[in-house]
């Protein structure tokens, strides 16, 4: 197909996963429920819409161009690549040392229990999982959401009591662990034997964590010498300050896929060197790289959840009862991470912390989009994982809600 062919497409295309996406985000906002949502059923509606539609028409073509497209993919994947950058430069290492036992504690718990759910399900049910798909279905609910729960703590004007602090700093605790898990279970899928020896696998980790440690040690000595130098950029030329931050965004995430890890990885360790930077502009207004790169992000990353929802197989959510479980094992493993650690004494309300750790949003999609695109995630298994991640962030708001005011009064 020739580029003339592609690009009419491509502009409906974008123009109906903008157009439709921004609608439903709109009416979710209403109900206090997280952006994402809004995107993921867009991509979910489309593929709906396709079912009734004759094969070959033009709607049914051009949902069907927005799920193959090639190009369409490639952006997202930069919306993906923004985010984790976005997450990293949301990331306060100093606020999660200040809750850092509790923080630690009730991450290693949430880390720890989805796998151990997914294991047991695997083993009462019969499904015959692999070793490596169970591994995958464990870590894409052992992701956490940071956007998801600090939306709905800002919104009940609680983001800055103990228990907050502590779920925040606990959910940032998972993403690390669940990025450096994600190279090891990535490396692990790409053997052909069941298992990886412990020499490889504590070479993967070491690569992960010497990384991670190496691009946010030395990243900071970097723009610590140089923060004057790009403030003033910013104040005097935006525009070659943000293409600045992306070329430093993009520069970790390819040095990232070079040591054999996932490209998110060197995104968000890159926003993590770059989470102290203010830009004082003009009138006196100040700036973090966040405001930057927040438009580049909300333009891109549509694409890729629209795409992830439209790859759910809707006829597959009620054909067995997977999902259903995988909802069960996502909620309960989430909210018994406040009570493995029963034996050490702490104020924290321990079903409030369960519960704000259990909307999985962005960082689970992308791991299991990634699960799919390396084939280790068919089609049903997919659509019942995708299912229980967007559950997770619909029933969460809502039960915080619900806790949140209560604890307010304590």
């Amino acid at each position: 197909m020739s580029v003339n062919d592609v690009f009419p497409n491509l502009l409906i295309g974008i123009s109906a996963i903008w157009g439709f996406s921004k609608a439903l985000n709109l009416l979710f906002d209403k109900f206090k429920l997280p952006a994402v949502l809004g995107e993921l059923c867009t991509g979910l509606l489309f593929g709906i819409i396709a079912l009734f539609l004759a094969q070959g028409s033009w709607i049914e073509q051009q949902i069907a161009f927005i799920r193959d497209s090639e190009v369409l993919e490639a952006l997202g994947e930069l919306g993906i690549i923004l985010l984790l950058f976005e997450v990293g430069l949301e990331t306060e290492l100093a606020k999660i040392a200040s809750v850092g036992k509790e923080a630690l504690l009730v991450a290693l718990g949430g880390v720890v229990a989805p796998f151990g759910g997914v294991w047991l399900l695997n083993l009462l049910f019969g499904f015959g999982w692999s070793a490596q798909l169970t591994l995958f279905i464990g870590l894409v609910l052992a992701a956490t959401s940071i956007g998801v729960t600090a939306r709905v703590f800002s919104d009940l004007k609680i983001l800055q009591t103990f228990n907050a602090q502590i779920v925040l700093g606990a959910a940032v605790l998972d993403d690390i662990l669940g990025l450096i898990l994600l190279s090891v279970i990535s490396g692990f899928v790409q053997t052909a034997s069941e298992s990886l020896s412990v020499a490889t696998i504590a070479l993967i980790v070491f690569k992960a964590a010497l990384f991670l440690g190496s691009a946010m040690w030395i990243g900071r000595k970097i723009t610590g010498d140089f923060i004057p130098v790009i403030s003033r950029i910013g104040r005097q030329d935006p525009l070659s300050f943000l293409l600045w931050v992306l070329t430093f965004c993009f520069l970790f995430a390819y040095l990232a896929h070079l040591m054999g890890l996932a490209p998110i990885v060197g995104a968000f360790a890159a926003g993590i060197t770059l989470d102290q930077i203010k830009i004082k502009e003009l009138f006196g207004k100040i700036k973090s790289v966040e405001d930057y790169i927040a438009p580049i992000r909300a333009i891109l990353a549509p694409i890729f959840f629209v795409k992830v929802g439209l790859a759910i197989n809707p006829s597959s959510i009620f054909a067995s009862y997977l999902p259903l479980l995988l909802i069960v094992v996502a909620c309960a493993s989430k909210i018994v991470s406040g009570w493995l650690f029963l034996p050490f004494k702490t104020k924290m309300n321990r079903l409030l912390v369960g519960v704000g750790m259990m909307p999985r949003g962005e960082v689970g999609l992308v791991v299991a989009a990634i699960g799919s695109q390396i084939g280790l995630l068919d089609q049903n298994i997919y659509s019942a994982v995708l299912t229980a991640v967007i559950a997770t962030t619909f029933i969460a708001p809502l039960w915080l809600q619900f806790l949140a005011n209560p604890s307010i009064k304590r």
